[in-house]
């Protein structure tokens, strides 16, 4: 029987074939651990694999390809690596989404609370396993030979438009703009990020319109309320010019997101 390899062609369009194949299969392995409570780390659900594993599951790239693909996701903040192994010696890296809510939307749960795997997935699962583990077969992820099923057609997955960001009350060349920073950025506007937008506003005291236009007069690809206190002019603070605790503390962490992501965070 021959194998089938799937995947989004939004995402294709946005990070290249090869990239959109990985991302299919590492949403449905993290879609699984997530439905069993499996692999959950620093906040994320996690998968793993090797290298030599992946050239087995993807026979027609080279382990230099495979490199550049997991390198390509990781850069575009699709992606992050870790290492979760029980022994030191272990190299085998683990892969998390950085925003699970993006990739996921395809990969559905059954109303049991687990994911339903191909029956050859089971069969096959250990093998690709990290050395050593021990986990029990059905929670073991990473095959070799498994291949996740093809995603959903989901409508919150669809990149959203300036004629629908109009619909919502934004004006028509904020909504321009805006796209356009995302676009550059390689981080479609779906309409879950749209609802987190409209939720930050919200917190803000501001309305959609106005954090979309916010957004785009300062470069942003999405919007958080936090972030406009950290560009609150020290002048208008109420200790005379030095920053809170909390205010030090919120940068700090901010800082240290756009390190490891980029310029903002890429949930948004």
């Amino acid at each position: 029987m021959s194998v089938v390899h799937s995947f989004d062609i939004a995402h294709a369009a946005m990070y290249g074939v090869e990239e959109a194949v990985f991302i299919n299969n590492m949403a449905f392995w993290i879609a699984k651990n997530k439905a069993n409570g499996r692999h959950l780390y620093d906040g994320r659900t996690w998968t793993y694999n090797s290298i030599k594993a992946f050239g087995e599951l993807f026979p027609y790239l080279s382990e230099k390809q495979i490199r550049r693909v997991l390198d390509s996701l990781v850069r575009h903040g699709v992606i992050m690596k870790g290492n979760y192994n029980d022994q030191g010696y272990d190299r085998t890296l683990w892969y998390a989404f950085v925003d699970e809510s993006i990739f996921l939307n395809g990969h559905l749960i059954c109303p049991n609370g687990q994911m339903e795997a191909p029956k050859r997935a089971k069969r096959n699962a250990q093998k690709g396993e990290p050395i050593p583990d021990g986990l029990p077969d059905s929670y073991t992820d990473g095959s070799k030979n498994s291949t996740p099923p093809a995603s959903a057609d989901d409508e919150n997955s669809k990149p959203l438009t300036a004629k629908d960001l109009k619909l919502r009350g934004v004006d028509p060349l904020h909504a321009a703009d805006f796209l356009l920073i995302r676009k550059a950025k390689r981080a479609p506007l779906t309409a879950t990020a749209l609802a987190g937008i409209e939720r930050e506003a919200a917190i803000a005291g501001l309305t959609l319109a106005q954090a979309i236009q916010i957004s785009a007069e300062r470069g942003w690809q999405g919007f958080k309320a936090e972030w406009l206190h950290r560009d609150t002019p020290q002048s208008s603070r109420p200790s005379g010019g030095k920053p809170t605790l909390a205010e030090q503390n919120r940068a700090a962490a901010e800082e240290a997101k756009r390190m490891l992501f980029g310029d903002e965070p890429t949930d948004a």
